[in-house]
């Protein structure tokens, strides 16, 4: 369960909407999303393989995780394998820090693949550095893959680093409609209402973890949480429910920007464009 569980989180804590979609339901649902992420698992299957081909070459974004599922996909990825999988040690630079993420990792050379992120088998950025994650064009969509654990090695630590590669790769080849200026506790679901759009806000802060803690009794409030929602036209209402209480903001571009100034532990922003 690590790798999905991993990469769930990583996504929840970077606020994109995730739902997860079983193998046996793939080819039902995969053309209502945008974008597809496939964790570190060792063995998806070539039957799952190819329908998220299929997928992306009908323009959907397809993000692969994991030594396994770059060696699965390779003839779509533009690289060259160099060798098989094995347990390597493997820093990704950061804003600040690296992110350690030690596993099982492939190397590769890219052979018309763009490069997203770089790895390094010391805490030295000047050399040695293998390619990480790459992006490539795939009949009319994109795939991008880690080539490492990345969804294992954020289910064993919660390092924010990891977190911040897995959104970085994502953002390279997926716009979602909706953004968050807030901290990582915020979890976010978006759906539908017959024409309403509705962003479900939940604060996870007071989220019970360590084994030593039984119940949860306090949860603080996170706030003011920025938002760019994405919508056609301008919205007629933005409002904070319950309550209706009306969202101020402004709209150029097609994306509506406002500020939720307090979040408790859940609300819903709620618009019709």
């Amino acid at each position: 369960m690590n790798p999905a569980r991993g990469i769930v989180d990583a996504l929840v804590e970077s606020h994109y909407s995730v739902d997860v979609i079983p193998d046996w339901k793939l080819r039902e649902a995969a053309q209502q999303y945008p974008c597809l992420v496939v964790p570190d698992w060792t063995n998806i299957g070539r039957q799952v393989r190819d329908l998220l081909l299929e997928y992306a070459r009908a323009g959907g974004r397809l993000l692969l995780v994991g030594a396994d599922n770059a060696l699965l996909f390779r003839e779509a990825l533009a690289v060259r394998f160099l060798g098989e999988a094995s347990d390597q040690r493997a820093y990704v630079p950061g804003a600040e820090v690296f992110a350690n993420m030690r596993g099982v990792w492939v190397d590769v050379e890219p052979m018309g693949a763009f490069v997203l992120e770089t790895r390094f088998p010391t805490y030295d950025a000047m050399r040695d550095g293998k390619p990480a994650a790459t992006l490539n064009a795939y009949g009319d969509g994109h795939i991008a893959a880690i080539y490492g654990p990345a969804g294992s090695a954020f289910a064993a630590t919660h390092a924010p680093e990891t977190r911040r590669l897995v959104a970085r790769v994502l953002g390279r080849i997926f716009t979602p409609s909706f953004t968050i200026e807030g901290p990582p506790v915020v979890e976010a679901v978006l759906r539908r209402k017959g024409e309403t759009s509705l962003l479900h806000l939940c604060n996870a802060a007071g989220m019970q973890l360590a084994s030593d803690y039984g119940a949860v009794d306090f949860v603080p409030p996170v706030g003011p949480l920025r938002l760019r929602l994405r919508m056609p036209r301008r919205p007629r209402r933005v409002s904070a429910e319950p309550g209706g209480r009306r969202l101020e903001g402004s709209w150029s571009d097609g994306v509506w920007s406002g500020v939720l100034d307090r979040l408790e532990i859940h609300a819903i922003v709620a618009w019709e464009a």
